[in-house]
């Protein structure tokens, strides 16, 4: 039996017209698209063993976001930060077949209760109308962590959070 393939992608880090990177959402310094990836890492590290992990960048500029819907794998986890002082939150795509639809609602909102997010939305409900996810033709998420001044971004955070995820992934796919 193969593994279940995981796309992890680190939110933003995207190349902009004028040769910049879009950093996401900054704080004191602090850019997303660089705490992101330190997450997205650590989670590839604690899911090898039980799933073959895709990661959508690996350095600080990646593929557009349309490309990194184009990869292979079976569920698509999208991690982001909100802005300073708002809470985390899971966004399910809305848009699509509604069997993917429907999945993407339960592993969403099987995350939001194990890593103990605020609150799961669709991505139509994001402010935008619609997420890049809703492009992955299978289910998806897009996980807001934190609010970038509140996640801290320490090894032993990044490993909660890896652990957390990867018990919520099992627990869909045991579902």
């Amino acid at each position: 039996m193969h593994k279940k393939t995981i796309i992890l992608d680190p939110g933003h880090g995207v190349l902009k017209a004028g040769g910049i990177v879009d950093p996401g959402v900054t704080y004191k310094g602090l850019k997303e698209a660089d705490i992101v990836l330190s997450y997205a890492l650590t989670c590839k590290e604690i899911f090898k063993d039980t799933y073959d992990v895709v990661l959508a960048r690996t350095s600080n500029i990646g593929p557009s976001y349309y490309e990194r819907t184009r990869l292979k794998g079976d569920i698509f986890i999208s991690l982001h930060l909100n802005s300073a002082n708002t809470y985390g939150m899971v966004y399910y795509k809305s848009l699509g077949l509604t069997r993917y639809i429907t999945s993407s609602k339960v592993l969403a909102d099987i995350i939001q209760k194990t890593v103990n997010l605020k609150f799961v939305k669709p991505t139509t409900g994001s402010r935008f109308g619609k997420l890049y996810i809703d492009d992955f033709p299978f289910t998806s998420v897009l996980v807001e962590i934190d609010a970038i001044n509140l996640a801290p971004n320490t090894k032993e955070a990044r490993i909660e959070f890896a652990n957390k995820l990867l018990n919520s992934v099992n627990t869909f796919f045991n579902v």
